[in-house]
């Protein structure tokens, strides 16, 4: 059984980013992580719950051979975090993050693994983690 982790506000204690491992390096050099086009498009960073971060990978980053998802904490987000409806997503929330995000703030980074049917999903030893 899966069971949520969240803090105060019913909301997960992370959020990941999802990046390719070139643009991850290239982060750590500058210490900031980079706009995507969609993010400069909309305004802010594109970020998912573990619970989205598959099913988002597998959408918007199919034709990428590696990809990385950057666990961050909630609470280093602080108030520029904002849970908002998408649309296209049958108006789930999602987090997007209204500012700098720095590559200090990243608490873990888990490479995605291409399953059997070729999709994104979580390496063998986080699958059995609990959700956050």
């Amino acid at each position: 059984m899966i069971t949520s982790h969240t803090n105060d506000n019913s909301r997960p204690d992370y959020v990941y980013r999802l990046i390719t491992p070139d643009n991850w390096r290239a982060a750590q050099r500058t210490g900031d992580i980079k706009y995507e086009t969609i993010d400069e498009a909309d305004g802010f960073f594109h970020l998912s719950t573990r619970t989205q971060a598959l099913q988002t990978a597998n959408l918007f980053f199919a034709q990428e051979k590696a990809l990385c998802a950057l666990k961050i904490g909630v609470a280093q987000l602080g108030t520029r975090l904002r849970f908002e409806p998408v649309a296209e997503r049958n108006s789930e929330l999602f987090p997007h993050y209204y500012g700098v995000i720095s590559t200090n703030w990243v608490d873990e980074v888990v490479d995605l693994k291409r399953a059997r049917d070729h999709r994104f999903a979580w390496p063998a030893t986080d699958r059995n983690r609990v959700a956050e």
